[in-house]
């Protein structure tokens, strides 16, 4: 994580327009996300982003926004750790920071994909 102390000036500065438009903003849920993903993700200096809210009911993250990751890339990796692998799952229960190798090798047997192989400009082979 960086430090906060590690900010630029400007990114100082875009830092505190997103909480400016999260407590100006009329609007709420998926499009109060959308609204600020992009500027997030800059912050953080990633390439991509997503953002989802967990559904309690269903043991899955619903609802999702993403920045610059294709629509057909973002529905298979829903379908590929939610609904094939369950990952988003066991990574919940957790509620810390856990390495996907950890829990990939604690299914030992069980055949995934690994999280490297979905950059944002391309589908996974297959």
């Amino acid at each position: 994580m960086t430090p906060f102390t590690d900010l630029t000036k400007p990114e100082l500065l875009l830092f505190s327009e997103v909480l400016f438009r999260l407590g100006a903003s009329a609007c709420c849920g998926k499009t109060r996300r959308a609204a600020v993903l992009g500027d997030i993700t800059r912050l953080l200096r990633a390439d991509f982003g997503s953002s989802y809210v967990w559904d309690a009911g269903k043991h899955a993250s619903r609802d999702g926004v993403t920045w610059n990751i294709a629509p057909a890339l973002s529905a298979a990796y829903d379908h590929q750790w939610q609904d094939q692998e369950k990952l988003t799952t066991v990574l919940r229960q957790r509620q810390v920071a856990t390495t996907v190798a950890g829990t990939r090798a604690e299914r030992a047997g069980r055949t995934a994909i690994a999280l490297a192989d979905w950059p944002a400009n391309r589908l996974p082979a297959g």
